[in-house]
Order: C-alpha cells, then structure tokens, then sequence
C-alpha cells in the first residue's frame, strides 16, 4: 500500500493531536488528584483546629465552672493609743468571687495571723510573736459583737471587705496572712450536687515594715 506524502502528513498530525489530548487528560487528571489531596489536606487541618479549639474551649468551660475566689491585703500602720502603746496594723482583705458559681466562705478564729520575722546569729529566719485575729461582727440583737464562724454566701461577682485591727508593741517586719475555706454551692433554684463538693483551703500573705512611725512607714510587699 502506497501512502503519499500528504497522508503521511495528515496521519502525524492526527497522532499528534491523540497524543496532545490523552497527555491533556492525564494531565487534567494528575492536577484533579493533587486538587482533591490538597482539599482533603485543607479540611484534615480544619477538623483539627476546630478539635483544638473545642478542647481549649472545654478547658475554659472547666475551669469557669470551678470556684474561685481572689484574695487581696491592705496593710497600713497608725499610731496606738494611751491604751495600748505602740503600732496599729490595720489590715483590710479584699474577697471577691471571680468564678461562675456561688461560693460558701468560712472564716476560722484564725483568719489574719500577724508574726514577726526575726533571724538568728547563724542568720537562720524564724516566725515569732504570733498575733491571731477572727472576724467579728454585731448579730442583730446588738448587744456584743461576736466572732463569725457561719459560712458566708458570695453570690457570682459578688465583693466583699473585712477589716482588721492588730496591737504590736514592737516595730519589725512582719509576715501577714489572711485564710479561709471556700467551696461551691448550688444556685437557688438548682438541685444539690451528686457528691459533696471539695473544700478549697486559700491563703494571701505580704510583708508589712512596722516602724513605730506611721508617717514614715515603708509599703507592703
């Protein structure tokens, strides 16, 4: 069979373009294959930021749904009296439930504790002259204050002051501290908790300089 130059020609052209096209569709179809490994990718990362996301989202929700409650000191000293010579170390705590749920706070006869810090001759530091006070109050009949043992409702945001008043007779430098026991409640209108929730022991101390000389005293650490 004789095929003339044309046909020859026309057949290379017509090989060219199968080739051209079965290239185009492998082509196409190797891009298609890396588009879809890419969006597969795409969304892995997506599903995986959006499981981080819940997990810190869940660990906000836990920890808004533990109780809390911030302590805040401050101390300042005044001049005693004819009475009781020497400093004043008025102290004012600061409560403030900082949490999602309501709190129970109690307050033992122990709630501010005031020592001097002292230091041997091998300069070894030690606690002493311990001054304990509790938190009083006027009940309704008014006739003498009393100590406050009862738990104390503080509602969600809710803040709250208790003043202090401390004799020292020497001046120094003096660790205070300020301790109570809180736990959390159930709304009013919330069922009791399945067990019986934990009771949570909090403390805030600072270092006050007790000079003798209110006007010249130096601030709290």
């Amino acid at each position: 069979m004789n095929v003339s130059l044309d046909q020859l020609s026309d057949l290379i052209k017509l090989l060219a373009l199968v080739v051209g096209g079965l290239w185009a569709v492998w082509t196409f179809h190797k891009l298609q294959r890396a588009r879809e490994a890419e969006i597969d990718i795409n969304v892995k990362v997506a599903n995986l930021q959006r499981s981080q996301l819940e997990i810190e989202s869940g660990k906000r929700k836990r920890l808004r749904e533990q109780p809390v409650l911030a302590i805040a000191l401050e101390v300042h000293e005044v001049t005693g009296t004819s009475e009781t010579p020497g400093s004043i170390l008025c102290v004012t705590v600061i409560l403030k439930n900082e949490g999602d749920l309501n709190l129970d706070v109690t307050f033992d006869d122990s709630a501010l504790t005031v020592g001097r810090i002292v230091q041997d001759q091998h300069h070894r530091q030690s606690i002493k002259e311990l001054r304990r006070a509790c938190r009083w109050y006027f009940p309704p009949d008014g006739k003498k204050a009393e100590a406050l043992s009862e738990p104390q409702i503080f509602r969600i945001g809710q803040v709250r002051t208790i003043p202090f008043a401390v004799h020292l007779a020497d001046s120094g430098v003096y660790l205070v501290q300020f301790q109570a026991t809180y736990k959390k409640i159930p709304f009013d209108d919330e069922k009791p908790f399945r067990n019986d929730p934990v009771a949570i022991a909090a403390f805030e101390q600072t270092i006050h300089v007790v000079t003798g000389k209110p006007g010249e005293e130096s601030h709290s650490t």
